[in-house]
This record gives C-alpha cells, structure tokens and sequence, in this order.
C-alpha cells in the first residue's frame, strides 16, 4: 500500500489522518512570501472587486466575514470566508483569454483540495446583477452552514 501524503493545513484544520500518512510541514495559507503580491492586489482592485468587497466586508452578508486576497499555497483567492470555506472569484478580461481558462480550473482543482468551495462571476455580473450575486452567495453560505443554522436572507 503506497504512502498517502497530504500537506499540513494550519488554520482551517487538517485532512483525516491515514495510517501511514506522511505530513509535509509546509504553511499553505496566506504564506508570508505572497504577502506582498496580495497586499499589491488588494490595493489594485478591478471596479467589481471594489462593488463586491464594498457588500461583503464588515461582515455585512448572513454575519460572514470575509477577507480580501487570501493566499492559499502560492494563490490568491478574492474573497475568502474560512468558517465556511467559501472563496468568491470575479473573473474579469485576463480569465477569457487563451489559456486562461485552463490554468483557472487546474488552480481551482487544486485549492478545492484543501475543502474550499468555489464560486465564481464574471466582472459583468457583479456590475449589472449585484442583487442576485448576492442572493447566490447568501445560497451558498445557507447550502455551507447547513449542519449548523440556517441563516434567513437579508433583505436590501
């Protein structure tokens, strides 16, 4: 039976332990070498980002607070709430072009293993339907919290 190797999750808990796991000691969340990268991010923000951010900080949406550029592994996620595990991506111009798609969804793949669900909308969504992008974050945080309490909707 081979060695299953699963590297260590500092903050938001580890996978099931296995006999025979071996551990690599690795930081994977918000490693201090990106941290310059994410702070430049988050100073040089799209206009969706900004519209997005300006609803979902302060803990505005069903209580959840998010951060903004939060680094997993050599990533950056947009919006991160880690007591749910819930990342929100605006995809703007740089997502369509060629490539891009690709390399979106292998760096997806590979942040998802670490238990994180995804959502994603495009630039052109957060500017003309921000009510129902809310809506479909305030789903998610009910679908996420289900095991604990349900969460009724704002209403704005």
């Amino acid at each position: 039976m081979g060695t299953n190797i699963f590297p260590l999750l500092t903050k938001e808990g580890s996978p099931p332990q296995a006999e025979g796991e071996v551990r690599i000691l690795t930081k994977v969340f918000n490693k201090p070498g990106t941290k310059q990268l994410r702070r430049m991010l988050r100073n040089n923000m799209p206009v969706a980002e900004v519209i997005l951010w300006s609803k979902l900080k302060n803990k505005q949406v069903l209580g959840c607070r998010f951060r903004r550029q939060y680094g997993v592994n050599s990533y950056s996620i947009d919006f991160y709430c880690p007591e749910i595990k819930l990342a929100i991506e605006t995809d703007g111009e740089s997502h369509y072009k060629d490539g891009a798609e690709e390399n979106g969804q292998r760096r997806q793949y590979l942040i998802e293993q670490y238990g994180i669900n995804f959502l994603r909308f495009s630039n052109d969504e957060v500017r003309k339907n921000l009510d129902g992008v809310l809506l479909a974050i305030e789903e998610k945080i009910n679908e996420l919290s289900n095991e604990k309490t349900v969460i009724p909707p704002t209403f704005r």
